[in-house]
This record gives structure tokens, C-alpha cells and sequence, in this order.
């Protein structure tokens, strides 16, 4: 799927046994609104939105660490 902003839907269901209640995740989707052809709704592993958010974490925190990262005030002082 492209870049662009996404809905995530997970859906869990509840596992119960004497002593705890537990949740497991049995679907996750991806809902994109703005695609041109009307909404769009896949189902995605949860293990790749994982990665795509650590892979843009990483992103954004190399870019902190840049000079062109600061904002007008920060660059004043």
C-alpha cells in the first residue's frame, strides 16, 4: 500500500479461563479514506504495522537530531 494516513482496525476476542481474562488479536485492517477509487479496506498482519512504525519512528528521530528539524524559536535562541 502507498504512504498516506490509515485507519487501524484490530479486532480481538476475549480468552477467558478460571484465574484471567486474556485478549488475541484474530484481524487488524487498514482503512484508507482518501484514495481516489472510494474508500479502501484490507486486512494486514499486525506484525508489519509494527514494523512500518518502528521503521517511521526511526524516521522522525534521525530527523530531531537535525539541524533543518528545529523550529523557528529553537533556531533563535
Amino acid at each position: 500500500m502507498s504512504a498516506g494516513d490509515y485507519e487501524v482496525f484490530a479486532e480481538d476476542e476475549l480468552l477467558q479461563s478460571l484465574s484471567v481474562a486474556a485478549y488475541r488479536r484474530i484481524a487488524t485492517s487498514l482503512l484508507k479514506k482518501w484514495d481516489p477509487g472510494g474508500p479502501d479496506l484490507r486486512l494486514v498482519d499486525h506484525r508489519d504495522i509494527e514494523i512500518a512504525l518502528a521503521h517511521d519512528r526511526a524516521i522522525a528521530n534521525r530527523n530531531m537530531d537535525s539541524e533543518a528539524a528545529l523550529s523557528p524559536s529553537e533556531e533563535q535562541q
